[in-house]
């Protein structure tokens, strides 16, 4: 008997610890104003820093700007919006990388703009060392401070780099030898690309790396469906749903193996400690008006995350901070 209580009062102590962990966030509008009118986060910064591309008011349909907001000001990086503008990435010294159509920049916190002809950008250390593909070829590559290093594939004709890290270890996709063979997600450190497998299936896909060296990203099983994982550099993991069943796309990773991404139902999600939840349902009062919760683009070692949602009808670009 005495036997049994305790273990119902360990269980007990374990069910109010697990209760007690669930996150809790506090979402913050990207202020605007009537003419520089947010519309998407793209990326954070180690110090709270955003940076994403805004609609502005009187400009052609496809005429946007790229911003940073610091410490609660939007501050536009070009003095005129452009068509088919993205930003890319952003470091801790605050540069930013995007394109404007098919044309690369890296638009750098002193105010001055460089030129990257001949690369497509994906991502950018604190080092300044990028992910990029150099055109007229079709592998993911290193440029550091304009050295190139070609990173290979595993044995086909293609790869990509999608995220650097700040060790300068590299993911994306490469393709296995032989026609019409699928691709795996790698990971490239110390000069080798290194294979990460799948989930049993055929293919798999790097998204993001941390400082560990631990890479998310989606994965076939057997059967063929994709799901998200986490590779620690010795095996690989699935990433579980949330209660109502939604799925992870992962985006980005933070040091403390918090994955964000776009979530099966349309919400944003948000996996940690072992568990996957939907982040609007762990905004509290702070979600009152927004509809939906988009796309989670980026999360720092804080755990701030920035995305995109809908907040009274309209696009609206955010900040979440965890607050327990």
């Amino acid at each position: 008997m005495i036997r049994s209580m305790v273990c119902w009062l360990l269980l007990a102590v374990s069910a109010s610890a697990a209760v007690a962990a669930r996150p809790v966030y506090k979402i913050e509008l990207i202020d605007h104003d009537d003419e520089l009118l947010p519309k998407e986060a793209m990326v954070i910064n180690d110090h709270g820093v955003v940076a994403g591309r805004a609609g502005v008011k009187g400009a052609p349909d496809q005429g946007l700007m790229p911003f940073r907001y610091v410490d609660g000001v939007l501050k536009p990086i070009l003095p005129a919006p452009a068509n088919a503008m993205l930003v890319q990435d952003m470091n801790d010294s605050g540069d930013v990388i995007g394109r404007i159509v098919n044309d690369y920049y890296v638009w750098r916190a002193d105010g001055t703009t460089e030129a990257m002809p001949g690369l497509s950008l994906y991502a950018i250390n604190d080092l300044g060392q990028m992910a990029v593909r150099a055109d007229g070829t079709w592998h993911g590559c290193i440029y550091d401070h304009g050295t190139l290093t070609d990173l290979g594939t595993l044995g086909g004709n293609n790869s990509s780099a999608f995220d650097i890290n700040n060790r300068g270890e590299v993911t994306g996709i490469a393709d296995l030898p032989g026609q019409y063979a699928p691709y795996h997600a790698f990971a490239w450190r110390n000069g080798e690309m290194v294979d990460l497998g799948t989930l049993g299936g055929t293919s798999s896909w790097g998204a993001a790396i941390n400082d560990l060296g631990h890479v998310v990203g989606t994965a076939r099983d057997k059967k063929g469906a994709y799901h998200a994982f986490i590779h620690d550099g010795s095996v690989m993991r699935k990433l579980p749903p949330t209660q109502e069943g939604d799925t992870l796309t992962p985006y980005d990773v933070n040091d403390r193996d918090e994955v964000v991404g776009a979530g099966s139902a349309g919400e944003v999600l948000l996996s940690a400690e072992g568990k996957t939840y939907r982040l609007k349902s762990l905004l509290g009062k702070s979600g009152a008006g927004w509809d939906q919760l988009m796309y989670a683009n980026s999360i720092n070692e804080a755990g701030q995350i920035a995305g995109v949602g809908v907040r009274k009808g309209r696009l609206r670009a955010y900040i979440a901070t965890r607050v327990k």
